[in-house]
């Protein structure tokens, strides 16, 4: 909510997690972020691919300002958080 995620509170935006890696067992899974408010959880599932400490998940169409309105919170600072951006190059058929 407070980093990249405000998108779920100000734009009513639902993003959902894609499993980078597929598992046969599945969970009722509920994903917060790194706060103490009631307000950081980003989404509850009621299936998601089991997942061990320090995996990936990937959330795809986030949007160019999601991280413009992120802010410190709690005593957790922002620019303490890592951002990857993904780029899929398409070929063309000349």
């Amino acid at each position: 909510m407070y980093g990249s995620f405000n998108c779920i509170f100000y734009d009513h935006y639902i993003p959902v997690p894609d499993a980078i890696k597929q598992t046969t067992e599945h969970y009722y899974t509920t994903f917060y972020g790194p706060t103490c408010d009631g307000l950081d959880k980003i989404i509850e599932l009621p299936s998601y691919p089991e997942m061990e400490l320090n995996e990936w998940v990937l959330f795809r169409n986030m949007g160019a300002y999601t991280l413009a309105g992120a802010c410190n919170f709690n005593g957790i600072p922002f620019l303490n958080t890592h951002i990857v951006y993904l780029h899929k190059n398409k070929l063309s058929n000349n």
